[in-house]
């Protein structure tokens, strides 16, 4: 019983840690659209009909969610191609769309006593909301097969996210990211 109550108290942790970020992710995000429509950019959400969306590469840092509470801690790095597969979307009256994301993990992870390094090989999806010039709210959703390197580990891992792209210039997009493969991920995004 009191292995429940301590993998429970684990969870919670984890789940108040995620909701934090969630809310900063969304905070921020919602304070960039103002400034940008306020500093003369403009909505564009209702902008549906052609578009077009850029290759890209994404290199991203990542503190894992469990290193503010759960029982594992990690710090890695990942790199995303993106390849544009609907770039108007499925929402035919909002300007939204959805890429293809294909890249791989590379952290040291801690779980209770055993300390191990490994590469995760990844894919998924992200489908974004272009709501202004400057910003795009993304859902991602991926699964990949975490290989420990020198360890035994070998496991399957879903990844869903929630984050943002402020795009500074047509050559750099900043992105914020929270979900299950870490609390916070910063990187940026360069389009081919």
């Amino acid at each position: 019983m009191a292995a429940i109550v301590t993998r429970f108290g684990g969870l919670w942790s984890e789940f108040v840690a995620l909701a934090t970020a969630f809310a900063a992710v969304v905070l921020l995000s919602s304070a960039t659209a103002s400034a940008s429509v306020t500093d003369g950019g403009r909505l564009i959400i209702r902008e549906s009909g052609p578009h077009h969306r850029d290759f890209s590469i994404d290199a991203v840092g990542l503190v894992n969610n469990s290193a503010f509470g759960g029982g594992a801690s990690s710090l890695s790095g990942v790199a995303w191609y993106s390849v544009p597969v609907a770039a108007d979307g499925f929402i035919g009256e909002l300007n939204d769309s959805l890429d293809f994301e294909v890249g791989a993990t590379f952290g040291v992870y801690e779980l209770d006593d055993d300390r191990y390094t490994a590469v995760t090989p990844i894919c998924g999806v992200k489908w974004n909301f272009h709501l202004t010039d400057d910003w795009s709210p993304f859902v991602a959703a991926k699964v990949g097969w975490e290989l420990g390197i020198a360890s035994k580990r070998s496991d399957l891992v879903p990844r869903v996210s929630l984050g943002t792209l402020w795009h500074v210039d047509e050559r750099l997009s900043l992105r914020l990211e929270t979900g299950y493969a870490g609390l916070l991920q910063i990187g940026a995004s360069l389009p081919l």
